[in-house]
Order: structure tokens, then C-alpha cells, then sequence
């Protein structure tokens, strides 16, 4: 029930569903041939009702689809590229290529998912209504039609609430952000009414759990998707500022010495020792220019016979295919251009004359993937023994 199953693609974007929303679907169908629709019309038969309550949901999970079709349409036009949409257990998710680029987008993308759910509930309702005064309709079609247009109407106005990762929470960080001039300070108070919200319902949940049955576990398992939402996107964004708010001025190794390439990895080890096995250190031949840089490291998978007889000019990274960043751009910046950023080796050059100033590897930005507390602090760090 964890996999998805690519099933469609609609203008160009893929669109997959999990099998635990087919479960769900599964129940749903069950639920309203067996009960809902029974006591709507007696009168018909469990073939009609299943039928009937077939298309009903088909409809529904089609609904869903279009509030994510909503804000993948929007994120396009917003310069946002859509990697795909994915239909779960607990609705849908249009994977989005990055962070909207202003507030307004940020609004205009989230709003446009309950703007759909809202305009298919009022229409569907309208229909609804005219079938039922011109008697167009039996009581179990029409029945099934106004149970649609509640649920649209009901998942949008649910969708609203302001925490994050609900689209409200995206229409109070546009808002936050538009004031506070912070995308990602926007979005971790978001996320913190997110934690909120979903520590009440998941209250509530436990509650009906243990008064009502097993009719709470629905609630329960909500709270907890929004909690763990909540908490995703503050992790993200307290990770994602950091970022930006950081130069390779603040971590990098100011002017790290020399190495030659016909030293032995064994030999670079003993020379770095264990403070600086994650210094990148220019290698050079027979002149001052670095023909590459090597980070110790990266030796560390070699047996100790390896060691002793590879050298370093087999180890590094030849000059031309090492990543450069300016001395004060944001961090944030530099990592984006890298095309493997979990394997980080970085020349800093100063804006001016150009000139390379220090290195960074992972050992140097590492830190700053750390995970804050739960309410996007960043944790203490334990103190070094003297």
C-alpha cells in the first residue's frame, strides 16, 4: 500500500496513485452501497447502489485530482515547473519543481486548489438543485450528486484553514511573507499552526479512539498527517534559511596549504590528521597552480594497502571540474548549482580580483543540515570536552 502506480499523464504532467487510496475508495464504495444510499432509497437494488456508489467516488477521487491539477496549472504559470502529482491515502500532492519565487505566487498557487473543490461543489450543487425541482432525477441520483457537491465544498473550506500543510497555511505564508519580507520565516510560523492544528485533532481523535470506537481513528490519523506535515516543512524551511542566510565566507577553510599530487593517500591522511580529513586542499605538480583538489575523506573506503600505494593525483578532482562560488553569494545558491550536492567540493574566489581565496567541502556546510527542535530552533550543540 506504500508504492504508487503511474496511471495517466495530463498535459505532460505524470500522474500516480497509491494503493491506499484504492483501499480507501474500496471502503467508501462499501460504505455508501450498504448504508448511505440504502437509507436514501430502499427501494433499489444493491446492484444500483453499488453502481451508483461507484461513480460517486470515481467522482470524487476525480475532484481531488483537479484541486491538484488546480495548483500544478497555476505553478506554470507562475514560472513553477510540476514534477508530477501523486494520489494518496489522505488526498493529493502536486510535486512541485521549487518554492514559489514571490508572495503572489505563493497565494495564486496555493488558493487555486480550494478555488476548484469550490467552483465544482457550487456547480454540481446547481445541478443538484435543478434535478430535484424538475424531478429529473431518482432520489438515489440525486442524492449522490448533492453528496458530491457537499464533499467539494467541505474539502475546500477544510483546506483553507491556515496551517501549514494545509493550502490555508500556503495562503498565510504568502501573506507573512509579503510582510516580513522572509519566505522561510513565512513558512515556519505556517508550519508552527500547522503542529497546533494538528496536536488538536489528533486530541480529538484520541478522544473519539477511546469513547466512540474505532470511528476516531480517521481523526487520529489526520492530526497526525498534519502534525508530521507541520513539522516537515518547518524542518525544511529552518534548513532552507540557514542556507540563505549563510556565505562561503562563514564555513569555508581560508587558504588551506598545498599538497603534492605524488603524495600517497596514506601520506595526506598522516598530514591532515583527524581535524582536517575534511579539508578540500588544492594539489599541485610543479607549480603554485592546482591541477585538482582532494578532500582526505574520500579515502577512507580504501583498504590500508590501497592507501599506501594510491596517490593523491588519483584521488582528486581535476581543476576544471570543481564547483566555484563567489565569497558573499548565499549558500543556498552555490548548493543549487552543484550537480551532486551531497558530495560538496567548493572553490571560493573573492568577487574582486577573482582570486581563490578557500574551500568548502561537506564537513564545512554539514552542519548546517542539522534538524532543529520541533518548533524550527536550532538545537544546542553539545559543548567540546576540555
Amino acid at each position: 500500500m506504500g508504492r504508487s502506480l503511474r496511471v495517466a499523464r495530463i498535459a505532460g504532467i505524470p500522474i500516480s496513485v497509491n494503493g491506499g487510496l484504492l483501499v480507501l475508495a474500496g471502503l467508501f464504495i462499501f460504505s455508501l452501497s450498504t448504508q448511505g444510499f440504502a437509507r436514501l432509497d430502499p427501494d433499489a437494488t444493491l446492484t444500483a447502489r453499488i453502481a451508483v456508489a461507484t461513480a460517486t467516488v470515481a467522482a470524487f477521487l476525480a475532484s481531488i485530482l483537479a484541486h491538484e491539477l488546480g495548483h500544478a496549472t497555476l505553478a506554470r504559470r507562475q514560472g513553477v515547473g510540476v514534477r508530477g502529482i501523486a494520489l494518496s491515502l489522505l488526498g493529493g500532492h502536486a510535486q512541485l519543481e521549487r518554492q514559489a519565487p514571490t508572495p503572489r505566487a505563493e497565494f495564486v498557487i496555493a488558493a487555486a486548489g480550494p478555488v476548484v473543490n469550490l467552483s465544482l461543489g457550487g456547480l454540481i450543487g446547481l445541478v443538484t438543485w435543478t434535478a430535484y425541482r424538475l424531478e429529473a432525477g431518482g432520489s438515489l441520483l440525486i442524492g449522490a450528486m448533492a453528496w458530491l457537491a457537499g464533499v467539494n465544498i467541505v474539502l475546500a473550506l477544510l483546506n483553507l484553514f491556515p496551517a501549514a500543510p494545509l493550502d490555508g497555511g500556503r495562503v498565510l505564508t504568502a501573506a507573512l511573507w509579503k510582510r516580513l519580507q522572509d519566505a522561510e520565516l513565512a513558512r515556519i510560523i505556517s508550519g508552527r499552526a500547522g503542529l497546533v492544528l494538528g496536536g488538536i485533532v489528533g486530541t480529538v481523535g484520541l478522544f473519539q479512539l477511546l469513547v466512540s470506537g474505532w470511528q476516531g481513528a480517521v481523526t487520529l490519523v489526520v492530526g497526525l498527517f498534519l502534525f508530521n506535515g507541520a513539522r516537515d516543512e518547518i524542518g525544511t524551511a529552518t534548513i532552507r534559511r540557514r542556507l540563505q542566510r549563510t556565505t562561503p565566507q562563514d564555513v569555508m577553510i581560508s587558504d588551506p596549504p598545498p599538497v603534492s599530487d605524488s603524495l600517497t593517500v596514506a601520506q595526506l591522511q598522516s598530514f591532515a590528521g583527524t581535524e582536517r580529513d575534511g579539508v578540500a586542499f588544492p594539489v599541485v605538480r610543479w607549480s603554485p597552480d592546482p591541477i585538482g583538489y582532494v578532500v582526505p575523506a574520500t579515502g577512507a573506503s580504501l583498504t590500508d594497502p590501497d592507501r599506501s600505494w594510491t596517490t593523491v593525483s588519483e584521488l582528486m578532482q581535476p581543476t576544471p571540474a570543481v564547483a566555484r562560488a563567489w565569497l558573499n553569494e548565499p549558500l543556498d545558491d552555490v548548493l543549487r548549482r552543484l550537480d551532486q550536492p551531497d558530495d560538496v567540493l567548493v572553490v571560493v574566489h573573492e568577487p574582486m580580483a577573482g582570486r581563490v581565496v578557500g574551500t568548502m567541502a561537506s564537513t564545512q556546510i554539514g552542519p548546517l543540515f542539522a534538524s532543529p527542535d520541533l518548533w524550527g530552533r536550532d538545537r544546542p550543540r553539545p559543548s567540546r570536552p576540555a
